[in-house]
């Protein structure tokens, strides 16, 4: 999320440890993330782990359900189980959901109440927010985007039962020198994504295009489209009855005025 002014994913790493170099107390992470498993935590820190598998403190169990309404798990709170659910789709934020339970644990919160807290978390708008209408179903998350989010942004439109899948998507900015490579990587996951139509806008857009071409989605399946005006056109021509649809970009492209669009069209 910050390659622009980090240079790379070492240097995030790095300038991340200098936080527990400089704290006391406990040190909250994930063991067996692809970047995060080689972070030194300091002696002097007690260490709370969480993670999708083991080991960890806060392991995820079991995933019961999941839809649009967010994800029933058991969680494994140092060796007792319990059920939660969090009221957000996608399995990135039964991560996030993990990361909470660990440090509410460091803070020495009894597990029915990190359950109970979980449960009844309120999250901010244009963040994984699901707006429904008759007959049109809006993925808002227009708030911001990096590599991380873009792809989890996508595995939950993927998954949707909707016969119909749209992806509107913009630039990812502050990436420096790998602002190329990533939207490049974003036009292969768009095409692995199952989606019947990309709509896609910005600097990088003809570069997603050629990738997601290059990658198997078809080039009737694409447009791109050079402003907010050419974005309400492309879909002002496709059939939004029973469409679920992805709204996401970096926020100074300002794609809420596409969901707000979306929101009058509906």
């Amino acid at each position: 999320a910050h390659l622009k002014g980090l240079g790379s994913m070492a240097g995030i790493i790095n300038e991340k440890q200098t936080i527990f170099e400089h704290t006391s107390g406990a040190a909250v992470y994930d063991p067996n993330g692809e970047y995060t498993k080689n972070v030194i935590v300091p002696k002097t820190l007690e260490k709370i782990t969480f993670s999708l598998k083991e080991p960890a403190d806060v392991l995820l169990s079991e995933v019961q359900g999941k839809d649009l309404a967010g994800t029933v798990f058991t969680v494994i709170l140092k060796g007792r189980k319990m059920k939660i659910k969090v009221g957000l789709p996608g399995m990135h934020n039964v991560q996030n959901a993990l990361a909470a339970c660990a440090c509410a644990l460091a803070l020495g919160i009894e597990p029915e109440l990190i359950q109970e807290g979980i449960e009844k978390a309120s999250f901010p708008g244009m963040r994984s927010e699901i707006v429904v209408s008759e007959g049109l179903t809006i993925i808002d998350d227009s708030y911001n985007a990096n590599p991380g989010s873009m792809k989890a942004a996508l595995d939950v439109l993927s998954g949707a039962p909707h016969s119909v899948k749209i992806a509107v998507l913009g630039d990812m900015l502050e990436l420096g020198e790998d602002a190329e490579l990533w939207h490049r990587e974003l036009g292969k996951w768009v095409a692995a994504s199952n989606i019947n139509h990309l709509i896609i806008t910005g600097e990088m857009a003809s570069m997603v295009k050629e990738e997601a071409y290059n990658a198997g989605l078809d080039i009737r399946q694409i447009t791109v489209a050079a402003d907010i005006d050419g974005i309400k056109d492309a879909l002002s021509k496709r059939t939004l009855k029973d469409a679920i649809i992805l709204v996401k970009a970096s926020r100074s492209l300002k794609l809420d005025r596409v969901v707000a669009y979306l929101k009058e069209a509906a």
